[in-house]
């Protein structure tokens, strides 16, 4: 039961990816207001999205980004930093004390 509380464990770096985002925006020029608006909206999508993922999970979301594209390319720069093992690794560290243990 614990384990379906983890993404809620994920709130805060979700938030940092937005501030991320909305620094890097408003550092080359965009307006404050249009980047919030902008990057909530793209999330509205994806969220969109995600809401319609049944049993078969997220993959096939990935799968859709077009090859050799820009979001691939962000996939693959985040994977070679390390981004998604690390991302594992905190949620393996975090699992035992959302069980208690």
């Amino acid at each position: 039961m614990m384990t379906i509380g983890m993404p809620a464990c994920l709130m805060g770096d979700f938030y940092r990816t937005q501030v991320t985002m909305h620094k890097f925006m408003v550092e080359k020029g965009m307006d404050p207001a249009k980047a919030s608006q902008g990057i909530a909206s793209y999330i509205e999508t994806f969220n969109a999205m995600s809401l319609k993922a049944g049993e078969e999970g997220f993959d096939h979301l990935v799968a859709e980004q077009t090859p050799g594209g820009m979001n691939e390319r962000i996939i693959k720069e985040l994977e070679a930093g390390g981004n998604y093992k690390n991302l594992d690794k905190a949620m393996e560290t975090l699992l035992p004390k959302l069980l208690g243990k």
